[in-house]
């Protein structure tokens, strides 16, 4: 896709001239207008603007925005003055390939669905819970078998109601389903969690949550206390104007004694994504973006990255996202113990979708721009296993517009990222 060229008195010409390289990045410096920007690369074709930390400190200009054009890739730096501006570009092969990742389609999904989850367990990836108009969507359960490439039916929802809204948690054979709504006739917030046996094609209902919840962040986190691993569902909508700060969780090894109560979250969201990730020897629990009602309206974005950790039973604040973004709760995952979010909607842009990826590692507190997706693509489901990611539907516009069959996996060894 070719997007309009920034404003030709935006840019300045660029003179690039590289200082002897180290083993792990080499210095160069950019010629704009006069003004000599030091910068940081880490290969020949990846060029990385610091931090805005790092700039403060050594008086670089911040990251400012991104442009795009005849398939290049233009980072923006705005300096003092800001009639000052430098523009790099990554180079072609890299942006027309998918934006540092390697894309490779596979057979479509059987259906075209927004919102659902990807699952991963035992070599097969499980695909459900989606909707494909406003409300509503299949009941069906679609698996993928890595070993033949080949898709199937497998089984319904429980009780063959279709429900969406709600985080989809893998645990040994079982995938668990918490909360969320029902789809048409009758669209019904629920407080019911369900366990899906992947070897018998069964559900179990398990203890229910102490509240009704949709678009609750979730995330399976491991206690050391206990040594066990905790099901967190956090905040989540009530309605559609409003969300709960009540934090719930439930010990997988004490199923029996049901949730519990944790310390509420700062700011309350929904359709916010959440991952664990290990931080200082601790797994911690993190809360990304996510809108403060559930009416869609861009001024209720949010680019928070809210952190909760269990041995202390507190919150605090990451550094911000870069982005104001929801509805990536499909597609938030933590791959080598760092942050990855694909995607989303942006209300206030258009098209809605984003294509792109963004990457938060915990131990420097710092975002990166990983790549983007071969499409723009809000709320597809993603998951990893092996030495593959997978990205499989999501919308064309929005949460659910348009919403996609494609099938898609790149290896995660042709990660590349630019600093922001």
């Amino acid at each position: 896709m070719t997007r309009p060229f920034p404003p030709a008195s935006l840019l300045a010409l660029l003179a690039l001239a590289a200082a002897p390289a180290s083993a792990s990045a080499r210095r160069m410096s950019v010629d704009a207008g006069g003004t000599s920007l030091p910068l940081q690369v880490d290969d020949a074709s990846t060029l990385l603007p610091r931090s805005s930390a790092a700039a403060a400190q050594e008086g670089l200009p911040a990251f400012a925005t991104r442009w795009w054009g005849a398939g290049l890739e233009f980072l923006g730096l705005i300096g003092a003055p800001a009639s000052v501006a430098a523009a790099l570009a990554v180079d072609e092969a890299l942006a027309l390939e998918g934006g540092h990742f390697r894309w490779e389609r596979l057979p479509d999904t059987p259906r075209a669905l927004g919102e659902a989850e990807l699952v991963e367990v035992r070599g097969q990836l499980y695909f459900f819970g989606g909707i494909d108009s406003f409300t509503s969507g299949p009941a069906s359960i679609d698996r993928y078998d890595l070993a033949t490439g080949a898709w199937e039916t497998v089984g319904q929802m429980p009780v063959g109601i279709h429900r969406n809204h709600a985080r989809l948690i893998a645990h040994g054979d079982l995938i668990l389903l918490c909360g969320g709504k029902t789809g048409d006739p009758a669209t019904t917030i629920l407080d019911t969690v369900w366990a899906y046996d992947t070897s018998a094609s069964t559900w179990t209902q398990w203890p229910s949550l102490p509240a009704r919840r949709f678009g609750a962040p979730t995330a399976k986190v491991f206690h050391a206390d206990t040594g066990s691993s905790w099901i967190h569902l956090v905040s989540g909508g009530v309605n559609n104007d409003g969300c709960s700060p009540a934090h719930y969780a439930l010990d997988l090894a004490d199923v029996a004694a049901g949730w519990r109560s944790l310390q509420p979250i700062p700011q309350p969201v929904v359709h916010a994504g959440a991952a664990s990730f290990v931080l200082d020897g601790v797994a911690q629990l993190a809360v990304v973006g996510g809108e403060t009602a559930h009416n869609h309206q861009g001024d209720n974005e949010l680019a928070t990255l809210q952190i909760y950790d269990p041995r202390s039973n507190t919150w605090r604040l990451g550094a911000s996202c870069p982005r104001r973004w929801s509805h990536t709760e499909w597609s938030t995952e933590v791959l080598q113990n760092q942050l990855f979010v694909f995607g989303g909607v942006d209300e206030d842009a258009s098209p809605k979708a984003s294509g792109e990826i963004l990457r938060y590692v915990p131990e420097t507190n710092r975002w990166f721009v990983q790549g983007r997706m071969p499409a723009l693509l809000a709320s597809p489901g993603v998951t990893a296993h092996g030495k593959y990611l997978y990205v499989a539907g999501g919308g064309s516009n929005d949460w659910f517009g348009g919403s996609m069959r494609t099938f898609f996996r790149s290896p995660l060894s042709s990660r590349r990222s630019v600093d922001l």
